[in-house]
Formats: C-alpha cells, structure tokens, sequence
C-alpha cells in the first residue's frame, strides 16, 4: 500500500470512528510504535492509539470528524479538520483543527501529531476553570 492509499484509509477510520474502529483496524496502516500527540496526549503504541480512540467513542456522543483539506509535503500529509461532539460537561463542542501525519520507510504512519486551540475550543468551557482562562486570555489580548 502506497503513502496515499495509507492516508485515504487513515481519512476514513477518523471520518467512520462508529463502524471503522475495530481491533486491527490500524494494523495495516500505523506503524506499531506510532507517536501521537495533540494538547493533552503524548502516547506512542498502535494499542494506545487505538484506546485512545475508543475512548473518544466511549466520552463524546455523536463523535463526528470531517477532514476538509489535504496538503501534501514529501512525506508528511496535512489535515484540516472539524470535530464535534456532545461532551458530559461542555454539551456541544466543535473544534477546527490541523494534524500533520508522518510516514516511515515503509509507508506506515509513524506520527500524528495534531494541532488546535485547547483554550479557546476546551478549556474556556470548562465550569470555573473557564473563567480563569478566559480572564487570561483576556489580558494577554492586544488588540480588543
């Protein structure tokens, strides 16, 4: 399987996480040590990745990925994306995010590292520790 056949399988694992997410279903595409990161995980191992996700399942209701972009540099591929999803303690959530997706030798994807905004999507609409966060955000502000 080729780098673009690996993303396009990648796309709709995240895009069906309901129906795609099985065990086994990263095998043939993520290398076994893969490197995940996003603002509040830095995990390496398929099986990780893999609980990770079906954690996402178990916590957020209506789970849903969109990937709206692709963007192509040697071989790291680019993601722009939407999720959204109802969260226990913030109802709705929706975030507009970017991962960037490395491939080895191989053509396994090794890492995916991802990249959105934990305070203005997350952390602001946390009960009391979103007040906080939003008197900071308020003051670091330049231009009001």
């Amino acid at each position: 399987m080729n780098k673009s056949q690996a993303i396009q399988k990648y796309i709709y694992l995240f895009e069906n996480l309901h129906s795609a997410l099985t065990p086994g279903a990263l095998d043939r595409i993520t290398a076994q040590n893969i490197h995940f990161i996003d603002p509040f995980h830095d995990i390496t191992g398929r099986q990780k990745l893999y609980d990770l996700l079906q954690h996402t399942l178990n916590t957020v209701e209506m789970a849903d990925f969109t990937v709206t972009h692709t963007a192509w540099d040697q071989d790291v591929c680019f993601l722009r994306w939407n999720f959204s999803g109802q969260v226990r303690l913030l109802s709705k959530w929706e975030i507009t995010g970017m991962s960037e997706i490395h491939f080895n030798d191989s053509g396994l994807i090794c890492r995916h590292i991802d990249h959105w905004d934990a305070a203005g999507h997350f952390l602001v609409k946390l009960p009391l520790i979103g007040t906080c966060v939003r008197a900071i955000l308020r003051k670091m502000q330049v231009v009001r």
